[in-house]
């Protein structure tokens, strides 16, 4: 009998990693099939940790599908279980992810009670990464609703828990996200520094796609700065990059492409006068 749940736990298990590496690649539809096949097995062998967390993986998948509404049911449920097994970190977990589903349909008071209950927990756990991702999602908030200073603090603070865990790919996120601010507030100087700082970070660790964001990032800035030759230049920089790494096609390639016509448009305007 306990050869036979052994063995049960270890398909359950494997199912699940196949389901991350399948998540990971894109492929939603298998990546559902592994974590729901996971999800009846961990139901069998009554292991609450493992169903809760399979319900949570299908979460997270419907939401990277759009299906936001079914997300939330299986994030509930996952919540749920938490409780009745007073997994505090788990909890949080599920929490966040709430938290974003109601951050993407616009809810953003229900989004920032989800945001700031995950923050007391991770708190009271001192997990201190955790706590990070949850300040860097309530500056989000704060910043689509227009507050600005507010969502600086945030971000400042997830950005020193990032220097503290000495995690630089999180700190690099966290300097772009500061610099919108700075250029949002229209300190054009601040935000440039932060962007930069970003940039240096990321070609620091191969992170490619990043340094588009950072290229765009700065393009941006220097667009409304109306130094369009300089803009145009790392607009095609960042759109290069995407080219090469076989994202040519991908939303944030059309943004890039749209941003290129337009400051072309603006330059031979300049031209013509």
């Amino acid at each position: 009998m306990t050869e036979h749940l052994d063995k049960l736990s270890k398909k359950a298990n494997k199912l699940t990693d196949k389901g991350i590496r399948l998540e990971n690649t894109g492929d939603y539809e298998n990546a559902l099939k592994c974590y729901s096949k996971a999800l009846s097995l961990y139901d069998q062998l009554g292991d609450s940790l493992g169903k809760a967390d399979s319900l949570n993986n299908i979460g997270i998948v419907l939401n990277a599908k759009g299906h936001q509404n079914e997300a939330l049911k299986y994030y509930k449920e996952a919540m749920k279980i938490d409780e009745q097994i007073n997994d505090l970190g788990g909890k949080a977990t599920r929490l966040n992810n709430i938290g974003e589903v109601h951050r993407i349909n616009g809810d953003h008071q229900e989004a920032l009670r989800c945001y700031k209950e995950a923050l007391l927990i991770y708190e009271q756990l001192h997990d201190l990464g955790s706590k990070g991702v949850i300040l860097n999602n309530i500056g989000l908030i704060c910043d689509v609703q227009g507050k600005y200073d507010e969502a600086l603090r945030y971000y400042e603070e997830a950005l020193n828990i990032a220097e503290e865990l000495e995690d630089l790919s999180v700190k690099a996120t966290r300097l772009s996200n500061i610099g919108l601010i700075y250029r949002q507030k229209g300190k054009y100087s601040e935000a440039m520094d932060f962007y930069r700082h970003a940039l240096e970070i990321d070609e620091q660790l191969g992170n490619i796609p990043g340094k588009a964001t950072d290229l765009n990032n700065i393009a941006t800035t220097q667009f409304i700065l109306g130094k369009y030759s300089e803009a145009l230049k790392n607009f095609e920089g960042a759109l290069q990059i995407l080219n090469e790494i076989g994202l040519g096609s991908s939303q944030n390639a059309q943004i890039f492409r749209k941003n290129i016509e337009y400051v072309k448009r603006k330059l031979g305007k300049e031209r013509e006068i």
